[in-house]
């Protein structure tokens, strides 16, 4: 088994330069005359994503058709092909990047309940480091803060 790296993908996907893209295809097509296996690790996939939708301005849709691509072929092995599916397919019905959506299904384990997104969860995340705003939060313990007991007892007295 061979790893593969994003450049052998990009190169593969975009072909903007004859030269590498020719290297690229020549790889994998040794590798599967000789029998041999191309291990695409999680974070090339991330990677790959987000290279040619900042990169190359591929869009959703492609990038999608692209991710699913690879993950049919036999000659790429993944750490978790399902997972990585059920993440394609969050990604194509959701809109955060693959590897936000690949997070939420790699945490989405027996004792996960649920997947932090600072970008969905911006107040939440406010809320926790600042427990002033709502009460005792989970980081507090149920303590208040010398601030919040200086404000009660000016309200009280």
């Amino acid at each position: 088994m061979i790893a593969v790296d994003t450049n052998v993908l990009v190169r593969l996907v975009v072909a903007d330069d004859p030269r590498q893209a020719a290297l690229a295809r020549h790889l994998i097509e040794e590798a599967i005359s000789e029998g041999t296996t191309c291990y695409v690790s999680t974070p090339v996939l991330c990677e790959l994503e987000w290279v040619l939708g900042s990169r190359y301005q591929v869009s959703r849709t492609e990038l999608a058709a692209v991710l699913e691509r690879l993950l049919d072929q036999a000659v790429f092995v993944f750490e978790d092909r399902g997972v990585l599916l059920q993440a394609l397919a969050a990604y194509r019905q959701g809109r955060a990047q693959f590897a936000d959506h690949l997070i939420g299904r790699q945490g989405a384990g027996p004792r996960s309940h649920h997947h932090l997104d600072l970008r969905s969860r911006a107040a939440q995340l406010h809320r926790i480091l600042d427990p002033r705003l709502s009460g005792p939060g989970p980081l507090s313990h149920g303590h208040r803060s010398a601030a919040q007991s200086a404000t009660s007892a000016r309200a009280v007295g």
